[in-house]
């Protein structure tokens, strides 16, 4: 029963409530933003996310890092390895970078502090925005003293932190929305686990269905619909781990027993990745091996490099796209349909 019907729904699930898919009429996305109440479930979902994301890291002793938008060195170049473009911007006649992601100064704070640190803020991805994909979205980005290891434990803390915030406060928008409080339930209360797999192990396990992989390079990778049956065949919120290093960017550690493997894992749900992770190179050697190897200059890293140098702490984090994993609270098919306030690189926008 969609919103509007005269009759008041009774049982457990109340109402419901479709996406306007107004994305797609951006000239009168601002009315559908004023009178939908999908929007009015939106706003209060990110609301709950947002501050659920404060609350866990402020619990676990981590320091928020207020950063800034623009950058002059982006931690996704253009190059072997890259997963984006980069959105470049004119501030005072000058060139800068809007971050696609603030891991570096997070890399940096978390020095400064010796311990994690963490924001919730914009990220910014030059491709055409699609199902998956917006050009502006929400980062909720962490990174701590330690290992990989020690990386996806804090990961799992958050999203099952996530998903018993979501509970106490917005359950009713989230059956609405077309989601299920039981599913959030078992991950809340730790009965729904997380698997693991290897990148290898998932080639092999994929090798029956020839859209689930994709040559790059030299290399083999899951593409988008091979991360979406792998969590149809070992369940939403699966890690997928080690994978090739000429498929990531520089900043990431190589493995110590396999040159060819990096120490990263994605999060899968969902429409795929939800979560990305890696343990980073933690010396100046180590980043200047992988700028080679990724063919990347090394000139706007300077900073990054001597960061290294004198203090080469070993560290790893995560960032977590807040409207994705809001996207698998309430089974959402396309990412645009969670976005407030429209922004693409089309340059159209609302308002």
């Amino acid at each position: 029963m969609s919103v509007g019907s005269a009759a008041k729904p009774t049982g457990h699930r109340q109402y419901r409530v479709d996406p306007p898919s107004s994305w797609l009429r951006p000239d009168s996305h601002i009315e559908r933003i004023l009178e939908h109440p999908w929007y009015r479930s939106l706003l209060h979902l990110l609301d709950v996310g947002a501050w659920g994301s404060h609350c866990y890291f402020r619990a676990r002793g981590a320091t928020q890092a207020l950063l800034p938008v623009t950058t002059g060195a982006i931690s996704s170049p253009m190059g072997r390895g890259s997963d984006s473009e980069p959105v470049l911007a004119q501030i005072g006649g000058h060139g800068v970078y809007l971050a696609d992601s603030m891991q570096f100064m997070l890399e940096l704070t978390a020095r400064i502090e010796r311990r994690p640190t963490y924001y919730v803020m914009p990220s910014f991805r030059g491709e055409r925005a699609d199902h998956r994909h917006l050009n502006q979205f929400f980062h909720v980005e962490a990174e701590l003293p330690g290992g990989r290891e020690d990386a996806m434990g804090w990961a799992e803390g958050l999203v099952r932190a996530l998903a018993a915030q979501l509970l106490e406060d917005a359950e009713a928008e989230i059956l609405a929305m077309g989601g299920s409080p039981d599913t959030l339930a078992a991950f809340a209360a730790g009965t729904s686990p997380f698997r693991r797999i290897g990148h290898d192990d998932a080639l092999a396990l994929l090798a029956d269905d020839a859209a689930a992989l994709r040559r790059e390079g030299d290399e083999v990778v899951v593409t988008n619909h091979g991360e979406r049956e792998l969590c149809r065949r070992l369940g939403d919120f699966t890690w997928l781990t080690d994978m090739p290093r000429a498929n990531v960017p520089f900043y990431q550690a190589v493995l110590p027993a396999r040159s060819d493997r990096t120490a990263t894992a994605d999060l899968l749900a969902g429409i795929g990745e939800t979560l990305g992770l890696g343990e980073r190179a933690a010396t100046e050697h180590d980043v200047l091996a992988n700028l080679a190897y990724c063919e990347v200059d090394s000139a706007p890293y300077d900073w990054y490099l001597k960061m290294k140098r004198m203090h080469a702490l070993p560290t790893a984090g995560f960032g977590l796209g807040l409207e994705r994993f809001l996207m698998w609270c309430v089974g959402g098919k396309d990412i645009r349909n969670f976005c407030l306030l429209l922004r693409d690189s089309s340059g159209r926008g609302s308002p």
